[in-house]
């Protein structure tokens, strides 16, 4: 080896040492957030297929929007169903968070605070299922709203600046390696 190989051999150290430190200490920082986030991820992808993470999705009478019931009913009809199914009493009853409306399956997903989801048929108001739906808390817990709406933005912000750093670097350590 020459001189000058040499030389340059020091400076590519020299210019690896920080970035690798940076690299090591930043991806030490987001290997929580990230593992987190890639089991959550995984198991968001298949929601579909385990009825523990999502319950069946169940088909309705008629898809023809007109000849629905109306929203009124359907809410009842669910409400009495999470509560003979829970045993609960009428004022123990969740709140519903939402009416999820599946026009081409005909039916509606009366979505509750608490995870339960009970499926009625948008025809003839008959309840399909009562059951309780896992994928709503692991998404809360993969976009880190399950502490607060605050974190949620703060976490996800790190982490997409933190993947972008490691991607960056990651890319720069590669880079001056292989151009020894």
């Amino acid at each position: 080896m020459n001189k000058t190989q040499e030389g340059r051999g020091i400076s590519v150290k020299r210019s690896l040492k920080r970035p690798r430190r940076w690299h090591r200490w930043v991806g030490l920082s987001l290997a929580v957030l990230i593992v987190l986030s890639s089991i959550t991820g995984l198991l968001l992808a298949w929601k579909k297929q385990s009825t523990w993470l999502q319950p069946k999705e169940h088909t309705g009478i008629s898809t023809n929007l007109e000849a629905w019931a109306n929203p009124g009913l359907i809410a009842s009809a669910a409400n009495k169903a999470l509560t003979d199914s829970l045993k609960l009493q009428t004022s123990e009853l969740p709140l519903i968070d939402r009416l999820d409306f599946r026009p081409k399956r005909g039916i509606v997903k009366v979505i509750y605070k608490g995870d339960w989801e009970v499926q009625v048929d948008a025809t003839t108001a008959l309840v399909y299922s009562v059951a309780k739906r896992n994928t709503d808390w692991i998404e809360r817990l993969h976009d880190g709203s399950i502490v607060a709406d605050w974190f949620k933005n703060l976490s996800m912000s790190i982490l997409s600046l933190g993947l972008l750093f490691m991607t960056m670097t990651g890319t720069w350590i590669w880079w001056i390696r292989r151009s020894k």
